[in-house]
């Protein structure tokens, strides 16, 4: 996966959060780690202390935050809403830290056909994205952009066509982008019901050439990207 994906890989602690995975982990080279919970947040830093987190829950407790930034040192968030900004904003000039060495990701809401549908539940509408980040960057937060595009993609078109929305966004929020972070989603081949018939799922590689196709055609290959 590290060697085909043209960027960043991050290791979402929610799908499995056992020392042990984050070790074996650590061990094959991952070294930075999608972040939702306190709970992750020790577990992560007990096993690898130099780690880079990234908070990427779109609704977090103010003690939540909180801790993230005071106790974890994490200056990697994000938001699908006014709201959140309001809170990260607030805690951040409490501690006395500087917001502006902060990254804060815009969460857009994206459509595509996978096995479990997230933007139902989290990201931002184009339009509600374009104001968040000009608000971000207005602020003085370094600021980005990102979606999950939902679990097991059936279809590649599905990355391309949540690229295409985020290259919307950016062309009408015109400000600058710290980074794109595509989420997860890649499919894997789980065991099926042998009655039933297996499930096709699509090939890494092939996934993974098609993503890096349309970054290229929609411009976003010069980008860190996660």
């Amino acid at each position: 996966f590290k060697g085909l994906f043209p960027g960043t890989t991050a290791y979402a602690v929610k799908t499995n959060g056992e020392p042990m995975v984050i070790r074996t982990l650590v061990e094959a080279g991952i070294d930075v780690f999608d972040v939702a919970s306190p709970a992750e947040f020790q577990t992560v830093r007990s096993i690898t202390p130099d780690a880079e987190l990234l908070y990427m829950h779109p609704v977090k407790a103010q003690s939540d935050i909180r801790l993230a930034l005071e106790h974890f040192g994490i200056r990697v968030l994000v938001v699908d809403h006014e709201d959140e900004i309001a809170k990260i904003l607030r805690i951040a000039r409490a501690l006395d830290i500087d917001h502006t060495t902060m990254t804060v990701f815009v969460r857009l809401a994206t459509k595509g056909h996978a096995a479990y549908e997230l933007s139902k539940k989290f990201g931002a509408a184009p339009a509600h994205a374009v104001e968040l980040l000009q608000r971000l960057h207005g602020i003085g937060f370094k600021t980005g952009l990102c979606f999950h595009v939902g679990s097991q993609v059936e279809e590649p078109e599905t990355y391309e066509k949540a690229l295409a929305s985020a290259d919307w966004v950016r062309n009408r929020a015109a400000v600058p982008l710290a980074g794109l972070d595509i989420g997860g989603g890649f499919p894997a081949p789980y065991g099926h019901d042998p009655k039933g018939k297996p499930v096709d799922v699509l090939p890494l590689e092939t996934l993974m050439g098609d993503i890096r196709a349309s970054l290229e055609e929609w411009e976003f290959d010069d980008l860190p990207l996660v």
